[in-house]
């Protein structure tokens, strides 16, 4: 149908659309003429928008294999292989804000410490993983064969650097 901007058309009231829904407002000035030459300098450096870098990390396979092998090397009360899960300078906390040790000849010195327990350590549920760290749900036997004590729920944080090695390792429970 026409439209009509006197009024009805037809029976029917028609706006034009250009006029609905819109407030008066001042005209626009006009825009300012692009310079030329070089652009203005900006304080500090130019904003890049890029794409955050990958970091790189092991894989979540190889993670929780890595956790895997901690369990069963101290399990097994395979030293060599425990300790080869650990980069240099790492660092072993077990229970956290008690035993910090600080470097392979110290967490190798932890390890013959607790080797009179007779520590049997397992996963109880799937580890969770999170960039390079992994929260990993355990529990653990000791004791003498005639009379093993299990734990309560152990849940440990590993760190991982980029050649799947352990730089962190915190063990969370309760104690006694």
């Amino acid at each position: 149908p026409p439209v009509d901007e006197q009024g009805p058309v037809g029976g029917v009231l028609l706006m034009d659309s250009r006029k609905v829904g819109r407030a008066a407002q001042p005209p626009r000035p006009p825009a300012a003429p692009a310079p030329r030459g070089p652009a203005p300098h900006r304080r500090g450096p130019p904003r890049l928008h890029l794409q955050p870098r990958a970091r790189l990390m092991p894989t979540r396979e190889a993670m929780v294999a890595a956790v895997e092998e901690y369990c069963r090397a101290e399990t097994q009360k395979d030293k060599a292989a425990w300790l080869a899960l650990f980069a240099e300078g790492a660092v072993h906390e077990d229970p956290v804000g008690l035993v910090r040790n600080e470097g392979l000849e110290k967490i190798g010195a932890f390890w013959d410490s607790f080797q009179p327990y007779d520590v049997e350590l397992w996963l109880t549920e799937a580890p969770i993983v999170c960039g390079d760290e992994l929260i990993a749900l355990m529990k653990c036997k000791t004791g003498p064969a005639d009379a093993r004590n299990e734990s309560g729920r152990i849940v440990d944080q590993f760190v991982f650097n980029v050649a799947g090695k352990l730089t962190a390792v915190r063990a969370f429970y309760n104690r006694g």
